[in-house]
Parts: structure tokens; C-alpha cells; sequence
């Protein structure tokens, strides 16, 4: 009989034993889908930050227990409006959750969709899938079990259904008036007029043209000096930060244009052309409106490349300069603008 009860014994202690030093089922296999043409998240970009969130989840291409996936879509007004859909590996609905960030910019965005997916990766119903997947496969690994459909397969009719194409604007054109201090001898109101392509993650390639009315500059009684200057402009810019609804972008570049100069009244009236060539920084903010038109105001900052003297020949035959530009500058612009693909 002691013998009987140390068996006993024995057993159980090695059946808790067994038990406690059994693994711990495995973190799902889910793939992550992001098909919006939005221009400030892609695919690589998510599911970097979704594993940075979350570091046990086990995120993968291929062979998936479950599928997330997601779009956006930017309203009028900045808002933005997420569809996600959770599948498993046979491609069945799971579940589906829309959401309506009010905020407007591309940092709100990410915020909102990083931490959603986050919570769906480590779901419940995630989890369920991956154990239905397993038990599955345990009858069924063979060469026809089911995978995945892609997310830009036209034989998936459930994720074209669930998650219509959007059609997020990526080109931007402006028109608006500036004022500018620091090129001509005082300050001079003229016209931009722009436009910019964005690229994903939201960096934009940005091109402006600008023209400014002749300055007159008086050097003595019957003579003067007409003044004016056209350039064209190219920059990077990148989303900082959203203020209010506005979105706030950070440029930089360079622009170069031409400057002419008419003597009127001299001895010899002389035209002269010159180069201008300056370092440019600006800030701009933008504003949704109605529909595809937007509001967009900015502030920037010059710095000169080259500085040309503009000036006349004297009766003694010296030159005599009238007007350079300095060495640093600014300007400020207000225009309204149009969205499209």
C-alpha cells in the first residue's frame, strides 16, 4: 500500500511538473495590409511601428493565422476616416471597425492607426484564429490549404467591398499674392504661383514661380531707376506638426530668377540684367476649405547666394550704385490652392 500512495505521488508531482514546463501557445501569425494612397503611411512604415508597440507580436508576409487591414480616406475638412477589417486565413470576416479621426495631418493619423492595429494584433479574435488555423492544419497541411488572399487581388471581392478604393489628393496647385522684403529697395507686393507633388511618409517636392512689379528708386531730380524681378523657386518640405486644423509644413530649398534694372533720366541710360540666386526657408500653413480647395499661408526666410550692384555710369565715368540687395531677406504669402490625384 506505501508503495501504491509514493506512485501516486510520483505522478502527480510529475504531471505538474509536465505541465508547468509546457510552452506557452505561440503569438498569431498576422500579416498587415495598408492600400490607401494617403501619402503619409505605407506598409513597411506600419508595421514598423505597430512591432515597435507592440514587441511580441509576431508580424509576417507570409503563412498568416489572421489579416489586418486598413484605409484611409482625408474629408474636406482635414478629418480622417479609417475603414479596418480583420480576416483569417481563409479569407472570412472576422470583424470590421470604422473610425473618424477629427484631426487633421498626417502625425494624427499615424497615432490613431498604429495604436488600433496594435489592440487588433493582440486580440481575442485574432487568437481564436490562429487556434482554429492550427487545429486546421493538424488534419489539412497539405499542398491545397488555404492562404491568404493579397491585398490587391481582383479575386477578393470581400476586401473590395469592405474597403473601397479612396482617392486621396497628391498634387497641389496655388495662386495667391506675397509680400517681400530685402530683394527690391522697399517692400514689394507681387504673385506666386505653386505647386507640389507629395510622396509617402508626406515629404512633398514643392515648385513656385514668382513676379514682382517694377520699384522706382529717384537718384537725383529728372533721374531714376525701375526695378523688378522674376524667379522661380524649388523646395523640400515635411510635415511638422498640426495647429488647430491647420497642417504645418517645414521647407527648404533655393531659388534664382533675374533682375533688371532701366536708367531713366542719366547721361546713358543703361539696362542691366542680373542673376539672383538665395537660400530659401519658409513655414506654411495649410487649411482644408470645401471640397478639393484649400487655404495656405506662409512666412519665410532669405539668404543670398549672389548679390549683383545695380547702379549708373557717372559724368566722370564711375560707377555709381544705386541698389544691391542684402544680405538677408523674408516674405509672406496668402493663397488659395486646389487638391488633386
Amino acid at each position: 500500500m506505501q508503495r501504491f500512495f509514493s506512485c501516486v505521488a510520483f505522478g502527480a508531482v510529475l504531471t505538474l511538473l509536465c505541465s508547468g514546463s509546457r510552452a506557452q501557445p505561440a503569438a498569431p501569425r498576422v500579416a498587415l495590409q495598408w492600400g490607401s494612397q494617403e501619402g503619409c503611411l505605407d506598409r513597411p512604415q506600419l508595421v514598423a511601428a505597430v512591432s515597435a508597440a507592440a514587441p511580441t507580436s509576431l508580424l509576417v508576409d507570409t503563412d498568416a493565422d489572421a489579416e489586418i487591414r486598413g484605409r484611409a480616406e482625408q474629408a474636406s475638412d482635414g478629418s480622417w476616416s479609417i475603414a479596418i477589417t480583420v480576416v483569417d486565413a481563409k479569407g472570412k470576416l472576422l470583424g470590421e471597425r470604422d473610425l473618424h479621426v477629427a484631426e487633421a495631418g498626417c502625425q494624427a493619423l499615424v497615432e490613431h492607426v498604429v495604436l488600433v492595429t496594435a489592440m487588433l494584433v493582440d486580440s481575442a479574435m485574432v487568437r481564436a484564429a490562429s487556434e482554429t488555423k492550427s487545429g486546421a492544419q493538424e488534419h489539412d497541411d497539405g499542398p491545397g490549404s488555404s492562404r491568404l488572399q493579397p491585398v490587391d487581388d481582383p479575386q477578393n471581392p470581400l476586401y473590395r467591398q469592405a474597403l473601397p478604393v479612396t482617392t486621396v489628393p497628391r498634387l497641389r496647385i496655388s495662386l495667391g499674392p506675397g509680400v517681400e522684403l530685402g530683394r527690391l529697395p522697399s517692400a514689394s507686393l507681387g504673385m506666386r504661383l505653386g505647386g507640389a507633388w507629395r510622396f509617402a511618409g508626406g515629404i512633398e517636392w514643392a515648385l513656385a514661380a514668382y513676379a514682382f512689379p517694377e520699384v522706382v528708386v529717384s537718384v537725383a531730380e529728372g533721374e531714376e531707376m525701375a526695378l523688378r524681378w522674376r524667379g522661380l523657386a524649388s523646395a523640400i518640405c515635411v510635415p511638422t506638426a498640426t495647429l488647430a486644423a491647420f497642417e504645418l509644413r517645414a521647407c527648404g530649398g533655393a531659388r534664382i530668377g533675374e533682375m533688371r534694372a532701366q536708367g531713366r533720366g542719366f547721361v546713358v541710360d543703361e539696362r542691366q540684367r542680373e542673376l539672383v540666386a538665395d537660400l530659401d526657408v519658409e513655414v506654411i500653413a495649410s487649411r482644408a476649405l470645401v471640397g478639393r480647395l484649400y487655404l495656405a499661408a506662409s512666412l519665410g526666410a532669405l539668404a543670398a547666394l549672389r548679390r549683383p550692384q545695380f547702379g549708373y555710369e557717372s559724368e566722370t565715368g564711375s560707377f555709381e550704385p544705386v541698389h544691391a540687395p542684402p544680405l538677408f531677406g523674408a516674405g509672406a504669402q496668402i493663397a488659395l490652392g486646389l487638391r488633386f490625384l
